[in-house]
């Protein structure tokens, strides 16, 4: 919003309108689904120092049908599959209503019908002015819901280009710092002699 600002920590990110959704789970096991998506905020629920659950069960049940997420709140998180649990981590980012989302590669688990889901609620997001940061090496993926890819490669910025206009082979090209011609490079391979054997 036109300021330079450094963050200490995650916390501070959250207060500033960024969230994000790891790579790698980091959900509370032993919880279940409303006690991790709420977790920190706490105080939300609380009327005279005790949680009020049943709230916090309604507040999780409303944000999971509005992002047709079908997970039960009540359900344990250890119970859920690992595509469940990278849809609750989803809904705990958007909780939060942040101005920006960063997903570092957020379908790595999910199942095409859920990936289809994910894909509907990033949609939502940007038409309603929410900033999606979406790190994926699935280069199918930026073509189907981003606006702007930027290419970085070895850890240093390559480029930040329209996706619209822009062709698959640009941007493999870009990603591998060369002409990619052959996707596949075929080699005369030398036969030699039998150099392992298995049996039943």
């Amino acid at each position: 919003n036109g300021r330079k600002i450094e963050f200490k920590d995650t916390a501070e990110a959250l207060k500033n309108g960024i969230s994000m959704i790891h790579q790698e789970i980091s959900l509370v096991q032993q919880m279940d689904v409303a006690e991790n998506i709420w977790l920190g905020r706490e105080a939300d629920f609380s009327k005279g120092g005790l949680i009020d659950k049943k709230l916090r069960y309604e507040r999780t049940r409303e944000l999971l049908l509005e992002l047709g997420i079908e997970i039960d709140p009540a359900a344990n998180v250890r119970e859920l599959s690992i595509a469940q649990m990278q849809l609750v981590e989803l809904a705990r980012a958007i909780s939060y209503r942040a101005n920006i989302i960063i997903m570092d590669e957020p379908t790595s688990a999910l199942t095409m019908r859920e990936i289809e889901l994910l894909y509907a609620i990033v949609r939502k997001l940007t038409a309603e002015g929410v900033t999606v940061v979406f790190i994926s090496h699935k280069l199918d993926e930026i073509f189907a819901i981003c606006q702007r890819v930027t290419v970085l490669r070895d850890g240093s910025y390559v480029d930040t280009l329209p996706v619209k206009g822009l062709t698959n082979q640009k941007l493999m090209n870009l990603v591998v710092g060369r002409e990619l011609k052959d996707m596949f490079t075929k080699h005369k391979a030398e036969m030699k002699g039998e150099a392992l054997r298995v049996e039943h």
